[in-house]
């Protein structure tokens, strides 16, 4: 896991107020299923970003345009096709 999403996870559950709570086992056993949980959150959204760059990417193949344009129809595309 790289610098960026620890300080990432660690700033979510910041903001949750764990970070000034005491820390017991229990808090403990949460933080670490939330972290997993949001590690596996922003897995599939980097995994969403990389189909929305590919089908982006392909649709300026397909027939050029600006990168804006093809970016907002690669989203709606992969919203109604789903990985």
């Amino acid at each position: 896991m790289s610098k960026h999403h620890i300080k990432n996870l660690a700033e979510q559950l910041a903001r949750k107020g764990y970070a000034s709570a005491p820390f017991h086992n229990e808090k403990n056993s949460n933080l670490a299923s939330e972290a997993e949980e949001l590690a596996d959150d922003q897995k599939k959204v980097d995994e969403e970003c990389d189909s929305i760059k590919l089908r982006a990417y392909q649709i300026h193949q397909e027939k050029g345009g600006s990168d804006l344009d093809n970016w907002l129809e690669a989203e709606r595309y992969i919203s109604h096709h789903p990985l």
